[in-house]
């Protein structure tokens, strides 16, 4: 997960590509993360909200961890502002 999200700042980067993102499969979660430090959290096939927030590598790899690990509750418990 770190050598993903490092990917992020590297010089060479894909320009057509400025996010990674990781989904959980069982409950349909993903975070994606931005290049610009924009985290965007959505849940597939829900009517829950798109959720953002401004963050740094390590938030990034904390809240990706958090969702590898399926425990949607601590990760909806950062802090998020809703997207409509």
């Amino acid at each position: 997960m770190r050598a993903i999200l490092r990917s992020l700042a590297d010089d060479d980067a894909d320009d057509s590509a400025p996010d990674v993102w990781l989904t959980h499969l069982e409950t349909g979660w993903t975070l994606a993360v931005f290049s610009s430090g924009l985290l965007q959290l959505e849940a597939d096939a829900t009517k829950e909200p798109l959720r953002e927030l401004k963050g740094d590598f390590d938030i990034a790899l904390e809240l990706w961890t958090i969702l590898a690990e399926g425990d949607i509750a601590r990760l909806l418990k950062a802090n998020w502002r809703e997207v409509e």
